[in-house]
């Protein structure tokens, strides 16, 4: 992550392409695919 610090300038951006990968801990999906779906499970309105 140090790396990723130094390309990035903004914490934005960093957590943007963060979001791009997918992760084993979370069942291989994507972060901002498990995010959503937690939300319209979680909000519905």
């Amino acid at each position: 992550m140090k790396i990723i610090e130094r390309e990035f300038v903004e914490g934005i951006e960093r957590n943007q392409w963060n979001n791009r990968f997918i992760y084993k801990a979370i069942k291989y999906e994507y972060p901002i695919e498990v995010f959503k779906k937690a939300m319209k499970e979680n909000y519905r309105g």
